[in-house]
């Protein structure tokens, strides 16, 4: 499989300090920003009920970590929950069994430790905790079954281990065959139950597929011809239940097979690639679910899942495209949510073609594919974020190395409206490394850089600034007295060398033009200070020297050359930041360094009056981004990089909060090796009470939640807008689709779509959750309602003007009238908490809000139509 490879930082050289902001209650991280491609390289997925109703666990590679562990995820048919496990190998096969003590899920593979419990290839969670079976076993398990041979239930597990009889307290011996068995399962052919094993066996000169077990011996079965029996399933296709099997043979004879009860029988045609998993399902009506490394079946293209309906194969979804891993499917399960229909989950590494299309895993529903609801991460590293408007008001822009914002294909750069991702124009080129806005006479724009150079936005689209200008690095905007100018830090070819030089570029509206001498290494970031004789601009870098002058990776533009300050850092600068503590203005630089002068400082240091000083012990490792917040108790400090921190009050996981005396961590922070923040920003949408830290970056989780490289902090902002009507992932009723990115419902008779926005935390005891609609008609009749299941898998049904996206058991939150298109919910006249309103338990639970509303003039003419849904996952 292939991954992603993130770029360099990205400088962002904009600082703005929200005022009047209302102090944020409950500091904590946001779920909502998982995204699909996180889970790609899924391994095996199973569903269990470990008390809190089916859930469904993904057992998947985590890329975002080093050395990449297995790390197991678990979903409730909403969205993904807070649960992970961290297993240091690949989870392979899985098994519900209940051993006299309860049901518990049985987890199988290479790992040898999973969710910190030592446990050799096998472990037993009961939904909290996770046993190990007595020693384990000493090999690879690749499949798990429960039989009764007569001496009682057991739990069976097959690999390179061989055979092993787990019987609830100890492990018991078996006799074992010969080869490598890959599958088993417990199968009554009408003669009594027995243990069915395929693989690669051997029995003599022979090698069969299939071996039986009948409590005391092997016998082995005919098998059409040779090669490994990779799969085994038991299926009634109507006609009794019946043992089926996948067997590998050349690369045009790989097939399915079906047992008589005296010889095999094809099923259908032969696939041109290995079948992995074979598994039963109702969904859809009765079939047979196919998974491998098959793209085509006969003559037809089916790639990855095919479902035998008893008369032929035919593809599960069409929209799969060859990738690094072909497409390939893993495992598949049956899954039946909480309420909502029963899906088919199928794990593995592929990814779909089509807009919204699916990436791995997905579940199907009989009639259509969707990617497990995620939420609004991206699938790539996030260098830098600016809060900019261009017109169609202020929203937060990131931008990187990503391809995928949320379900929205992108490209380096989106735009985050708070609820929802939008295209920006056609994008900039491979990756951005800085973001900044500047009027250079044509009107305030935004400005990005990159390989590409510089490219300006002006709210349509974007044109190169100047020419012969590329790997831009940092970008910051300075007034020398003859009006703002952009400057930039570069690599240009110099033709008078015959080689590339580090330089710092000025552009004054017409031509770029040379600042200074030329720098030895890279300069890494720019930024304006002002230490009492007037603002001036500032380099950091990976430099030592510039021009025949020896600076050490910081400089000051003074008095038209580089100037260093001090002795400078003994390490790299990347990231710099004018701010006053409360001790006056200063510059706070970050990087790879451990001494700034003559003065200890671990990564990160305050230049002031001359002197340089720490910030208490400093931080562990390079700090990349620094950042003003105020998360409630005042405008701080943060900063963000590579670096895990002891502080006084815990460990602070790549990012950290200077609270003047001490650092402090966010929470869990930034979790798994190998992660960074490479960004952070500040951005309140207006809907919401508070801002909040928007943290960009190379990560899979933020605070134990699944957070793919895009992360948020601070705030009481609950809820995740989801289903919108946009015809990315569903057509709207009457071809009345809203603006891609706007993140509403489909268009109704005002040109727009209606949207439903949440705020406030959704705590069943601390309940302060309101939903606000908007952009509906003038004083329209509306209903506020709840469901407890996510129609049409999260991309909602047609109804009325628009999608019906909250189903399953619903309940009426409040019936109102709009003013001005809109209105909001608690209210003075219904004050009732919405977990009161919705019947919420004491445990809380995920539900799905949507507002109907009445629109007479709307385009489809069934005088109604739909807001966009918030998902809420509501906490004790």
């Amino acid at each position: 499989m292939k991954y992603s490879t993130r770029v360099g930082l990205c400088v962002v050289v904009a600082i703005s300090l929200l005022t009047g902001m209302a102090q944020a209650q409950n500091q904590r991280w946001a779920s909502g920003f998982a995204h699909v491609s996180a889970n790609l390289g899924a391994s095996e997925v199973c569903a269990f009920d470990a008390g809190l109703g089916p859930r469904l666990y993904v057992c998947s590679y985590d890329q975002f970590q080093s050395p990449n562990p297995q790390m197991i995820r678990r979903h409730d048919g909403l969205v993904w929950d807070d649960f992970h496990a961290d297993a240091n190998g690949r989870v392979l096969a899985s098994c519900v069994w209940d051993d006299g003590t309860g049901s518990a899920l049985y987890l199988a593979g290479e790992f040898t430790q999973v969710g910190g419990v030592a446990a050799n290839r096998i472990v037993r969670f009961d939904g909290t905790t996770f046993t190990p079976l007595a020693g384990g076993v000493g090999a690879r398990v690749d499949a798990l079954a429960v039989h009764d041979d007569g001496s009682g239930p057991a739990l069976y597990a097959v690999g390179l281990n061989g055979i092993s009889r787990w019987n609830g307290s100890s492990w018991v011996g078996i006799t074992q065959l010969g080869g490598l068995p890959m599958d088993v399962v417990s199968f009554d052919d009408g003669t009594g139950p027995a243990l069915y094993v395929s693989g690669d066996l051997l029995a003599g000169a022979t090698s069969p597929n299939v071996a039986k077990w009948n409590g005391s011996s092997w016998s082995y079965m005919p098998f059409l011809e040779n090669g490994d029996g990779t799969a085994l399933c038991v299926h009634d296709d109507g006609t009794g239940a019946a043992l089926y099997a996948a067997n590998e043979g050349s690369s045009s004879l790989n097939q399915v097979v079906r047992w008589n009860g005296t010889f095999w029988t094809t099923v259908g045609p032969s696939f041109n690639g290995p079948i992995f998993d074979l598994a039963s399902s109702a969904v859809g009506g009765p079939g047979l679910i196919a998974v491998g490394e098959f793209t085509q079946i006969a003559s037809s293209t089916i790639r990855a899942a095919a479902r035998w309906n008893g008369t032929q194969w035919s593809a599960i979804s069409s929209t799969f495209t060859l990738s690094g891993c072909n497409p390939t499917a893993f495992s598949v399960a049956s899954f039946q949510p909480p309420s909502g229909p029963a899906r088919v989950a199928v794990a593995g590494c592929f990814y779909g073609s089509a807009p919204g299309a699916t990436y791995g895993p997905f579940v199907w529903d009989g009639q259509r594919v969707s990617s497990l609801l995620a939420g609004q991460g991206l699938n790539s590293s996030v260098s830098c974020q600016l809060v900019y408007d261009d017109g169609s008001g202020e929203a937060l822009y990131a931008a990187g190395n990503f391809s995928r914002a949320g379900e929205l294909a992108v490209n380096s750069i989106a735009r985050w409206n708070g609820a929802a991702w939008s295209a920006v124009g056609t994008g900039i080129n491979n990756g951005a490394q800085a973001l900044v806005v500047h009027d250079d006479g044509s009107g305030t724009r935004l400005y990005a850089g990159g390989n590409f150079g510089v490219q300006r936005w002006n709210g349509t689209s974007w044109s190169a600034v100047g020419s012969g200008i590329f790997g831009v690095l940092a970008l910051a905007v300075h007034d020398e007295g003859a009006g703002n100018r952009l400057f930039a830090a570069t690599q240009i070819f110099d033709f008078q060398v015959n080689d590339y030089v580090n330089r710092v570029l000025r552009w004054d509206g017409v031509a770029w033009t040379n600042v200074g001498d030329v720098f030895d290494d890279v300069v890494r970031v720019l930024a304006v200070h002002d230490s009492g004789a007037g603002p001036q601009i500032y380099a950091g870098g990976f430099f030592t020297a510039c021009g025949a002058t020896s600076i050490p990776h910081l400089a000051v533009w003074n008095a038209g050359a580089w100037t260093s300050l001090g002795s400078g850092p003994d390490g790299f600068v990347q990231s710099l930041l004018s701010h006053d503590d409360g001790s006056g203005p200063a510059l706070f630089a970050g990087g790879n360094f451990t001494q700034a002068g003559t003065v200890a400082a671990a990564h990160v240091a305050r230049w002031q009056n001359a002197t340089w000083s720490p910030l208490g012990t400093g931080l562990a490792a390079g700090v990349l981004v620094l950042r003003v917040f105020d998360d409630g108790g005042g405008p701080a400090l943060f900063a963000g990089g590579s670096f895990t921190a002891t502080t006084p009050s815990g460990t602070a996981n790549r990012i950290a909060r200077w609270n003047g005396i001490d650092w402090a961590p966010l929470g869990a922070g930034i979790e798994g090796a190998g992660g960074e923040v490479e960004s952070l920003a500040t951005f309140q949408s207006s809907w919401t009470s508070s801002a909040v830290l928007t943290v960009g970056g190379y990560f899979g989780r933020a605070g134990g939640k699944i957070s793919a490289h895009f992360a948020q902090w601070g705030g009481a902002h609950d809820g995740i807008a989801a289903c919108f009507g946009d015809g990315q992932l569903a057509a709207c009723p009457c071809g009345n689709p809203s603006q891609v990115g706007a993140g509403t419902g489909c268009s109704n008779s005002t040109g727009r779509g209606s949207r439903l926005r949440s705020d406030g935390e959704a705590s069943v005891t601390a309940d302060t959750f309101r939903l606000f609609g908007s952009d509906m008609p003038n004083a329209s009749f509306l209903t506020y309602f709840q469901g407890s299941a996510a129609a049409g898998l999260g991309f909602g049904v047609p109804f009325d003007d628009g999608l019906r996206c909250a189903g399953g058991s619903t309940i009426r939150i409040a019936n109102l009238q709009n003013q001005n298109g809109a209105s909001v919910v608690p209210n003075a006249q219904l004050p009732t908490p919405i977990s009161v309103r919705g019947l919420l338990p004491p445990v809380g639970g995920t539900r799905v809000y949507q507002a109907r509303h009445r629109d007479i003039a709307g385009p489809c003419g069934t005088f109604a139509n739909l807001t966009n849904a918030v998902i809420v996952t509501w906490r004790p």
